[in-house]
């Protein structure tokens, strides 16, 4: 199943074995199972609450703006991955058995700054924050602070990109 909203829905309750493509209206998804992934193109969505479950490959949710909370994600290449130019809210989700938990184009612009804060990001293969780039753009500084990497002694050596503020993390 594969839906593409174009309106500014409310998607709640739900088993969803697909994609879910949004438009540029605001579209809350909350509360579901999803076994597919989110592309989100609106400037104010909320995705919060949902279970989201991936077969090894592709994204999770894809997202520009909006919001990104209350979510467990698993078992993707990238549980969440940014648009250029992104600068989403991600807080309090659990992103667990992934490749890589977060991967953000390393070339955001000087004026978008997304913030990943509270999350639970652990057990992924790669990296738990991926920030990628190329010899074209320049890399800007990420802020990753306040987030648990699965140990009170912070994320598994490797497993965070270089320009990607981690420290403080959160202690448990």
């Amino acid at each position: 199943v594969t839906l593409q909203i174009n309106t500014s829905p409310i998607i709640v309750n739900n088993t969803i074995k697909g994609k879910i493509t949004t438009g540029s209206g605001l579209t809350i998804i909350s509360g579901n199972y999803i076994e597919g992934s989110i592309e989100s193109n609106g400037e104010k969505d909320e995705i919060t609450g949902n279970v989201l479950f991936g077969a090894d490959s592709g994204y999770g949710i894809r997202m520009g703006f909006g919001v990104i909370e209350r979510n467990l994600i698993s078992n993707y290449h990238d549980a969440i991955k940014f648009w250029l130019g992104a600068s989403p809210i991600i807080r309090n989700n659990t992103l667990v058995n992934n490749v890589n938990a977060i991967s953000v184009p390393g070339y955001l612009r000087s004026s978008y700054s997304p913030q990943m804060y509270w999350n639970n990001i652990y057990n992924n293969s790669d990296y738990s924050i991926n920030l990628y780039t190329d010899e074209n753009h320049p890399t800007r500084n990420v802020n990753a602070t306040y987030n648990w990497w699965g140990s009170n002694a912070g994320p598994e050596p490797g497993s965070i990109s270089e320009n990607v503020e981690y420290d403080p993390w959160l202690r448990f």
